[in-house]
């Protein structure tokens, strides 16, 4: 009778430490959330306003090289290199609930300035820091064309029109792609954080399939194995939304099958 009383008790005390420990993690991953969702509403602005930069610029890069503004891409370009500066100086870097997200955004992200300050260019890190501050005080377009053709920023002009002119075909597809990729994949992601608030969880049906196919070709292009298997698990995660319980289901189990 004692020892079924003792261990009446210690089963008793287990529940109620796993119960405990239980309620903890779920308050911290609450405080997490409620603390991500805070930081990432306040860089909203912010990630809103590049994601736009990005895709106009993804735009304004026809097929044919020869009908490149260069004047507006130049603008576009320095408007994008202050306001990352900006989310840097102020967060750190992009931040949304999946880290898999944040890696594959900010490559996408990355990939222009890879470009811009390849060796083969004679575009330099204090080139972009000038770029950048050209457009510090948020200059309207057409004041900023008086400016760049009156002062000194001619020269960065001119460095920036034989960098885009002399790209390679693959890597001025792959500029144009990537811009793609990062508006499309930053609305997704916003979309996703305020579905509660939205009432509707986007769909990845709806996603161009340009920013698909980039991402597929990422998986198979990418040097870092690393990255090859980020970019593979993104893409399993987002293909999911917009589905109903029992499609994942469905969907979960050809997997499994094919596995």
């Amino acid at each position: 009778m004692l020892i079924f009383i003792g261990t009446g008790g210690l089963g008793v005390a287990i529940f109620n430490h796993v119960s405990q420990r239980s309620i903890r993690n779920r308050e911290e991953f609450t405080t997490l959330s409620k603390y991500k969702i805070d930081t990432i509403s306040k860089s909203k602005p912010y990630l809103v306003q590049l994601a736009n930069l990005y895709v106009t610029l993804a735009y304004a890069l026809p097929e044919n090289k020869v009908d490149v503004d260069n004047l507006r891409c130049f603008y576009l370009v320095c408007n994008i290199l202050n306001i990352r500066q900006k989310i840097q100086q102020q967060y750190g870097d992009v931040q949304f609930d999946n880290i898999n997200a944040e890696e594959v955004i900010s490559a996408a992200s990355e990939y222009l300035i890879t470009q811009l300050l390849d060796p083969t260019t004679t575009i330099t890190v204090i080139d972009i820091s000038r770029m950048s501050d050209l457009v510090s005080s948020e200059p309207p377009y057409y004041l900023f064309l008086d400016d760049v053709n009156r002062t000194e920023a001619k020269k960065l002009l001119d460095k920036f029109q034989s960098w885009l002119t002399n790209l390679d075909d693959p890597i001025y597809e792959n500029l144009r792609l990537s811009c793609l990729c990062y508006y499309g994949l930053t609305n997704l992601e916003v979309t996703y954080l305020y579905r509660i608030w939205y009432k509707n969880e986007p769909k990845f049906s709806n996603l161009n399939p340009d920013i698909v196919n980039y991402i597929k070709k990422q998986i198979n292009d990418d040097n870092n194995k690393k990255m090859q298997e980020i970019y593979r698990n993104y893409l399993k995660r987002i293909s999911n939304f917009g589905l109903s319980r029992r499609d994942k289901l469905v969907k979960k189990l050809k997997l499994n099958k094919e596995l």
